[in-house]
């Protein structure tokens, strides 16, 4: 009540940033299958490259390697991007050829253009095993193949009347033995963010990417 700027603000803001984050990870988590809530990961059921080593020989070889798996495919990559994390776009752009000469001197942190086309850098990749030391994939789509509904912002609510079930995991449907609380009896505000979205790929190649990729300058 007597915090600035409200408390209630600063939830709602955080709530929309998680979904987002959430969302994002979802969207390239290879583990990701669909179910009755939300689609399948847009690498999902997709058999990767694995990696051949972590210098810049193994990273051209890996690359060329996702390429021309998309090239069989007859798929052009004229429209197609990486995605990768930050940590992989920062190795890559320290990389030095034998002259000691920036290999991709389009590359930063923030991603940027890596083989002719642009990468985008995230954080919102999930690891691979759930492990960071296991490394994170590396991500080649097609974007014109990823078909999209999405309502385009997050729908918030609050309440201050609700009554809810003060776990993670609640009872569907509630059940006799089911404990509520009453937000109004609490003193408190219940706050609820949603985001309409789903996506499917339009053809089953039509992104692809190398598994654990713990590439090094």
């Amino acid at each position: 009540r007597l915090s600035t700027p409200a408390a209630e603000l600063l939830t709602r803001d955080d709530l929309a940033a998680a979904i987002v984050q959430f969302m994002d990870s979802q969207f390239v988590d290879p583990s990701k299958a669909a179910d009755d809530v939300s689609p399948a990961s847009i690498i999902n059921g997709i058999t990767p490259v694995n990696p051949t080593g972590t210098d810049l020989a193994a990273l051209k070889d890996d690359v060329f390697t996702l390429f021309a798996s998309f090239v069989d495919s007859n798929l052009s990559l004229g429209d197609a991007a990486w995605i990768m994390t930050q940590q992989q776009a920062l190795a890559i752009s320290m990389m030095e050829n034998a002259l000691g000469q920036r290999a991709y001197p389009g590359m930063g942190v923030n991603g940027g253009v890596f083989e002719g086309l642009p990468a985008i850098a995230s954080e919102n990749i999930p690891a691979t095993g759930g492990s960071p030391t296991d490394g994170y994939p590396m991500i080649l789509v097609k974007q014109q193949d990823i078909l999209l509904a999405d309502d385009g912002q997050v729908a918030i609510d609050a309440s201050r009347e609700a009554s809810i079930q003060m776990e993670s995991t609640p009872d569907s449907p509630a059940t006799a033995s089911t404990v509520l609380t009453s937000l109004w009896q609490h003193n408190m505000v219940g706050i609820r963010a949603e985001r309409m979205v789903t996506w499917k790929k339009r053809r089953t190649d039509s992104a692809g990417f190398i598994q654990s990729a713990k590439y090094r300058p």
